[in-house]
């Protein structure tokens, strides 16, 4: 990966997190202090950036901005996410490890993720909704496991990402049956039109979010509410939702293991409060003012394997140290030991220690290398 300066946009310190601990539980608050700037107000940030539609129609723009999501949309065919997800199975029983951890960051070290996610018909809807300049800030993959009981709890990622402003957009695209059995998302309607809601870690092993990060006040929520949209995509199909809205998922309770593509993309302006999460691939445009951006090159044949590989393992450990900045550091290492063997495809041996079993994986493999050295 190479990586050079890239202006893209003013750093814009609107809300700040604080934490502490009281009576043994975790409390936050958080300070504003740009009202203009809050996370609530992206949708006014980012009309004015947009260009006639390329990709979305007029109402799905619409609804977008009303619900904070827009699905489904199609990506691929049937056969073409079916290949997808043979690939990542054949990977898998190569490699040994599950998808979710193997591909994280994959289009710096394969060619398929790359170009999914610079799919030229995702970029147009990207860029319908986020204006022509933007960079893609990760890529992973979401796995539920059939039968295995892990879920995602309610979580806004803007609450914790440290990007500034959370002017970005979420891809989510099903490469397999994403069912009302399959734990689909489920999107709030409307949640990123308001403040940012309060939430808490409670390192849940079942919980496949980091710190098991969740919204206390939407516990109960389901499916079945009139707040919520659930996001049942066939194979090929893919959503649309805004960095604050507010989502989750309930287990995979079909028979089948339910696989699914992400991809983060900022508009121009945006970037990170923390150094470790300062990269992006750029996409689209030029108009990247004002910081210090790192930006990065994708998957390259001209580059040699291992050395991609060096490069995603850098993004990695600083996505890790941008994500768990204010974890509880502990509690994290406690509980990915207790995720060893969960969520885990039939066909790949169980984990011989946590670093496997979540996003931050890098960072405890780092911590645990300095203990022992």
């Amino acid at each position: 990966m190479v990586r050079n300066a890239v202006q893209v946009g003013p750093r814009l310190k609107h809300y700040a997190h604080q934490c502490w601990m009281k009576g043994g539980r975790r409390r936050y608050k958080t300070t504003r202090q740009q009202t203009t700037l809050l996370p609530e107000h992206s949708i006014q940030r980012l009309t004015p950036l947009r260009q006639p539609p390329k990709h979305l129609s007029p109402e799905q723009v619409e609804r977008f901005d009303r619900d904070g999501v827009v699905f489904p949309l199609t990506a691929l065919s049937e056969e073409e996410a079916g290949d997808i997800a043979a690939e990542i199975e054949h990977a898998e029983r190569s490699e040994g490890q599950s998808g979710s951890t193997l591909f994280l960051n994959g289009h710096l070290t394969h060619e398929w993720m790359l170009n999914l996610t610079t799919k030229p018909e995702i970029l147009d809807a990207v860029e319908d909704l986020i204006g022509p300049s933007f960079f893609c800030w990760k890529t992973q993959l979401w796995i539920k496991e059939a039968q295995s009981g892990s879920y995602v709890g309610w979580h806004q990622d803007a609450a914790y990402w440290g990007l500034d402003p959370p002017d970005s957009v979420n891809v989510w695209i099903a490469l397999t049956d994403c069912t009302p059995k399959h734990g689909p998302m489920l999107h709030l309607k409307g949640s990123h039109r308001k403040p940012l809601m309060k939430h808490a870690d409670v390192y849940d092993p079942a919980n496949l979010l980091t710190r098991g990060q969740t919204i206390t006040q939407l516990d109960g929520v389901g499916a079945e509410s009139d707040r919520v949209l659930a996001g049942v995509l066939a194979p090929g199909e893919y959503s649309l939702h805004h960095l604050c809205t507010a989502h989750g998922g309930g287990p995979n309770e079909a028979a089948t293991r339910r696989i699914g593509f992400n991809a983060t993309y900022c508009a121009g302006h945006v970037t990170s409060v923390h150094p470790g999460g300062a990269f992006g691939m750029p996409c689209r445009g030029n108009d990247f003012p004002n910081h210090a951006m790192q930006a990065e090159a994708g998957w390259s044949a001209e580059a040699a394997p291992d050395a991609l590989e060096v490069a995603r393992s850098a993004k990695m450990l600083g996505l890790s140290e941008s994500i768990m900045r204010d974890a509880d550091f502990e509690r994290f290492q406690e509980v990915s030991e207790q995720r060893v063997g969960r969520n885990i495809p039939p066909h790949v041996p169980i984990p011989t220690d946590g670093a496997q079993t979540s996003l931050a994986g890098s960072l405890l493999s780092s911590r645990q290398r300095v203990k022992g050295s």
